[in-house]
């Protein structure tokens, strides 16, 4: 992200930087200077903060039974309650609910911040039969916070690599036609429209791998 940079009113007598992680996780650095122009928006003697979004370590795992509560969290940013979901992931994950023309084999991813162990994102998928595909992305969920950092991404990349390792070729996901950013990132990275409320990758090896026209 392009660091954006803003004009603080405090003064300082002489050079000097300083800087805080604040509680989102953003750096914050402050630089000093004895002089800022008047043109720039400045005072004689004011301070000059830069402020730059640092992109946490993520780490991609798979999912265990302590991670469904995290999960649910996230699809509950969405619609229903975190209830409601705790029981359709575990349901979900343990093979009890199935989509409609889904197949046993399943498998579901989660991303942590490595620095805190907090479950940022999830991404979960099956084996299918549905709209003649071979496998359907089923849920994926990144915190607020976190979007637009690479996690998303780095999801996608982790359930292509399970498609691709159960030799599944073409993948499905269900996409609302009013999701507009979710239907924009799924195109960023591979996936070309199926009918109004699909989207569908030709080949699972390409959708960790995002435009280069983006």
């Amino acid at each position: 992200m392009v660091p954006e940079p803003f004009v603080s009113s405090q003064n300082r007598n002489r050079r000097g930087v300083a800087k805080h992680v604040s509680a989102s996780g953003v750096l914050v650095m402050g630089l000093t200077l004895k002089e800022i122009p008047r043109e720039f928006g400045g005072e004689w003697g004011g301070t000059v903060s830069l402020r730059v979004e640092l992109a946490m370590p993520i780490r991609v795992r798979p999912v265990t039974n302590g991670d469904i509560a995290a999960m649910a969290a996230l699809r509950a940013e969405e619609w229903e309650t975190e209830a409601f979901w705790e029981a359709r992931i575990g349901r979900y994950l343990r093979g009890e609910h199935s989509p409609q023309q889904a197949l046993p084999a399943r498998a579901a991813f989660v991303a942590e911040d490595e620095n805190n162990g907090t479950v940022v994102g999830f991404v979960s998928g099956h084996r299918t039969r549905r709209h003649g595909c071979d496998g359907e992305l089923q849920w994926m969920n990144v915190a607020r916070a976190h979007r637009g950092r690479g996690t998303a991404g780095r999801l996608l990349e982790t359930i292509a690599d399970w498609f691709v390792q159960q030799e599944l070729r073409r993948v499905c996901v269900n996409v609302d036609p009013k999701n507009v950013p979710a239907r924009r990132l799924f195109s960023k990275y591979g996936a070309q429209p199926l009918n109004d409320h699909w989207m569908v990758w030709l080949d699972a090896r390409r959708m960790g791998v995002r435009s280069k026209d983006d």
